[in-house]
């Protein structure tokens, strides 16, 4: 039994002691046939709902008997302004991020609250059936959903229904009496401190009391399941609770007066002001939580190919690593994941992530192998047994890596296969770091193939030509082709394999990543360490893409924290708008690059911003702006262009390479860069090549 298994048993036993504890187990027998994390969740929702039934029946009965429907006839433009308002904003929740440094505060809610105590300091108690009745509208819909997924439908939403009935209508109607018992006039329309003040108080009252009426329960649950609370847990408790909602209600005070004084449609553009302001947090919480996403999966990558690269070289322990690491990548319930190899291709095997996940058709695979493209998207996809769309799915081919055709179409020897529910997250914005996940087990598979080979011939032969294919593998199998630019690059190895690599990075708005970069040393470790650069780089850039310094001082402190060598990388990284021809770049010790054109007496040297990678922490780099004209040409290349050497031991140097794409600055970047490399032939003549050669050659047409 693993620590984590013993730790959720002795959890669950637990659930099971105490006197209340036997009450939802009586309430709710089936309970006991649940296990692990699953029979915590149901025991969660199930006690909230007990716990919470006589403050339910209790605000209901409150709500009625101090309800003046009679308002209603002259208040009803504003209330359906709010009920819209209301139900849009509690189906765009966003979520904030506080920093701490005992583990931050995640706060996650709307701007409903803000709406909601404006309509009641104009209609008073009247507006509440609002809250009510778009809770119990989401909640049936939530019931619904999770009857189509074979989920419970009942006690989940109960709890939810509860907890709202407890912060949008038990707590507002103790705040009005509060607000009654200090003067305060409904509706608000004298501007005065004390008013002011009575409605503060009041707003102060209902935020904090929900927090306060929870907090039993929340420690009850806690010592259920062997957690010890801190202080500062008990506070974060209550600050998730209240802490968003005192920040904005006092700002209803003005949306209340702005009615009073300004009538319907001055109240109306304000609660549009707020729906805006919700929206926008929304988007933006969205976003930050992809970028949060993606730093997860990378880390969780890594973790997973730290783990392949310490195991075994036989593949016989992969699956169990698989079963052990994916459920830390995708720990989302609702995430389904499965990893096949093709039973053609050796011992076939599946990996399912849960373990009772329904498993792929036979077909499905073919599909996938039959795909033109590295990947598929199944959209719409609907599981068996369930009669709702569950999301889309992507699945991702596992290459084979065949030595000499690194640069051909791999053939599929697997998949990985993601889905993940379309209400918690979009399949597709993990593509990513599936398709990084199929590689590593491309790499792996084929690190197994390598290890069988060696047993009949030279070892370290071997492993130089599988550390030069997984190298291979990472270069881009073709050329971005861009309206008005003319882009070519080429790389010729030294040896089996190359600490040398390029890279085109497909961003956003059309924007184009362009990455030469040289890794210190040759052989396997150059290799690998390249491949750990060049994942950390991409994903850096997807996140920053207007930002090449933040990539390179990001990548920097993974590369230290992640690796215990010696080795460094030289870089340049631009990001090239081929709609303006702006480009942003930094560069990391490498060669200049230059920008050359018949119009300047000498090229532009785009030299270096900072230091190489790897070197030191805490590094800063520098990024500078160029604007590319109409038949500029950028050539980038690493240090095996100027330092190539001759019989003489005489080094080649930049100015032949400018003056071979000088010559040709009207033809295509091609037969710029095969101008290039004849001429470095030429001078090298019969010497031994001693370092890769890399050459990316960028033309503005």
């Amino acid at each position: 039994m693993t620590e984590s298994t013993a730790t959720t048993k002795a959890s669950t036993n637990s659930l099971e002691n105490g006197r209340f504890a036997r009450i939802i187990f009586r309430i709710r027998p089936n309970l006991a046939n649940l296990s692990g994390s699953a029979q915590i969740q149901a025991f969660v929702h199930t006690a909230i709902a007990v716990y919470l039934a006589p403050v339910v029946i209790i605000s209901l009965i409150w709500l009625i008997s101090a309800t003046d429907f009679s308002r209603l006839i002259t208040s009803w433009p504003s209330v359906v302004i709010l009920f819209v308002a209301i139900l849009f904003m509690n189906r765009r929740t966003f979520t904030l991020e506080v920093a701490s440094e005992e583990g931050g505060l995640s706060f996650i809610s709307s701007l409903s609250n803000l709406a909601l105590w404006a309509g009641i300091l104009i209609t008073g108690s009247l507006i509440l059936w609002i809250p009510l009745l778009v809770s119990i509208v989401l909640r049936v819909r939530a019931a619904y959903q999770l009857r189509t997924y074979n989920q419970d439908p009942v006690w989940e939403p109960v709890s939810q229904l509860s907890q709202d009935i407890l912060s949008e209508l038990f707590a507002p109607l103790v705040a009005l009496l509060v607000y009654g018992f200090l003067g305060g006039q409904l509706p608000l329309s004298v501007p005065s401190a004390g008013a002011w003040g009575a409605a503060f108080v009041s707003m102060f009252v209902a935020a904090v009391l929900p927090g306060l009426i929870m907090l039993p329960t929340f420690s009850y649950m806690n010592r259920a399941a062997d957690v010890q609370v801190s202080g500062f847990g008990l506070t974060r408790f209550l600050l998730q609770i209240t802490a968003l909602s005192l920040i904005m209600s006092p700002f209803a005070v003005l949306v209340a007066l702005a009615f009073i004084q300004g009538g319907l449609w001055a109240f109306f553009f304000f609660i549009v002001g707020i729906v805006l302001v919700n929206m926008l947090a929304f988007h933006m919480s969205q976003t930050a939580e992809q970028s949060r996403q993606r730093t997860r999966e990378l880390t969780h990558l890594e973790a997973l190919s730290e783990a392949i690269l310490q195991a075994p070289p036989d593949a016989a322990s992969l699956p169990d690593i698989l079963r052990n690491h994916l459920p830390r990548l995708y720990p989302h319930h609702f995430d389904l994941v499965e990893v096949h190899l093709f039973a053609e291709n050796g011992d076939g095997w599946t990996v399912h992530h849960p373990a009772n996940k329904f498993p792929l058709l036979e077909e499905t695979w073919q599909a996938l192998a039959n795909a033109p493209d590295d990947y598929l998207i199944l959209e719409d996809v609907v599981l068996p047994t369930m009669k709702a769309v569950y999301g889309d799915a992507v699945l991702v081919k596992i290459p084979e890596i065949v030595p000499g055709l690194e640069t051909a179409v791999p053939t599929c020897i697997g998949g990985v296969y993601l889905l993940r529910h379309k209400q918690h997250a979009d399949t597709q914005d993990s593509l990513p770091a599936v398709r990084a996940l199929a590689s590593q087990m491309g790499s792996a598979l084929y690190r197994t193939k390598a290890h069988q080979e060696m047993l009949t011939s030279h070892k370290m032969t071997q492993e130089l030509e599988f550390a030069g294919h997984i190298q291979a593998s990472f270069l881009p199998k073709q050329i971005p082709q861009i309206a008005g630019w003319d882009i070519t690059a080429a790389i010729i190895p030294a040896r089996q394999t190359s600490g040398d690599f390029y890279d085109f990075i497909e961003l956003d708005n059309g924007r184009l990543g362009l990455l030469v970069a040289d890794v210190s040393d040759k052989g396997t470790g150059a290799a690998l360490y390249m491949a750990l650069s060049r994942t950390l780089l991409r994903t850096y850039a997807f996140q920053y893409p207007d930002n090449p310094e933040i990539v390179l001082k990001l990548s920097n402190e993974r590369i230290l924290a992640d690796t215990e060598t010696d080795q460094f990388v030289t870089l340049f990284y631009g990001v090239l708008n081929p709609e303006t021809g702006q480009m942003i770049y930094a560069n990391a010790g490498h060669n200049p690059s230059f920008v050359i054109n018949n119009a300047q007496d000498k090229p532009l040297s785009l030299g270096q911003t900072g230091i190489p990678l790897g070197m030191f922490p805490d590094m800063d780099w520098q990024q500078e702006t160029i604007q590319l004209a109409s038949g500029d040409v950028l050539a980038m290349y690493t240090d095996g262009v100027p330092e190539a050497e001759n019989s003489d031991k005489t080094e080649f140097g930049e100015a032949p390479m400018i003056t071979a794409v000088l010559a040709h600055i009207d033809d295509t970047v091609t037969v710029m860069e095969t101008a290039v490399i004849d001429a470095i032939h030429a001078f090298v003549a019969d010497a031994p090549q001693f370092d890769d050669i890399t050459l990316m050659i960028v033309k503005r047409l």
